[in-house]
């Protein structure tokens, strides 16, 4: 029988914690979904601790849970449900796609690491990029320029990076035959992605 050691079970313990807390403060109306981004645009340190948390957790469900299991189906077909997922979890098509394509490549980096830090920091870094540091900026249009001018930059260098990388790409395959179809087959991954689609309708409703 396998030893219980507390730091095998520490991040989920701190997950379930972070969820039960934030639960209670919907519950009680002390935070209204609606006014978390205004509530972190106000208390800038809130969200130095908000992206950790909401990195990890996003990335133990996305990556280390549906990623992970479907990677049994072949490591292509695991990423795309679970990046597909991840962009329906936004429930908004402004972040959906980019949403998605990120979800792909934190996919590829937890597979070829088999670490979910790995997947954990670059969602985390990500995340500062585009939530932390906009607030730090000066309220000016030169500062949103230039911090426009940097993304369309690092989109093209990773474009550039990734089609001259993608003959060394590895997607391994697991126990089963590689099967988009066995995976959406499968009457709780179809049932779930039904439901994200049905919550993202209804957003603009």
């Amino acid at each position: 029988m396998k030893k219980f050691r507390l730091r095998d079970y520490l991040p989920v313990l701190i997950m379930v914690l972070c969820a039960v807390i934030f639960g209670v403060l919907l519950a009680t109306g002390v935070m209204d979904l609606d006014t978390v981004p205004q509530l972190v645009a106000d208390r800038p340190v809130l969200a130095v601790l908000v992206v950790p948390f909401q990195s990890a957790a996003e990335e133990l469900v996305f990556r280390g849970l549906l990623a992970g299991r479907l990677a049994r189906y072949g490591q292509k077909p695991g990423a795309f449900i679970s990046a597909l997922l991840f962009g329906l979890y936004h429930a908004n098509l402004e972040q959906f796609f980019y949403a998605f394509a990120l979800g792909l490549l934190l996919s590829y980096a937890y597979y070829r690491t088999g670490l979910l830090r790995t997947s954990v920091l670059l969602h985390m870094l990500f995340n500062i990029i585009g939530s932390v540091v906009p607030m730090l900026l000066p309220d000016t249009i030169a500062a949103q320029s230039a911090l426009g001018l940097f993304w369309m930059a690092m989109l093209v260098i990773g474009m550039i990076l990734l089609v001259r990388g993608r003959k060394q790409q590895v997607w391994l395959h697991g126990p089963c035959a590689p099967s988009l179809k066995a995976v959406l087959q499968t009457a709780g991954m179809f049932l779930l992605i039904v439901a994200c689609f049905v919550q993202t309708v209804f957003n603009y409703l």
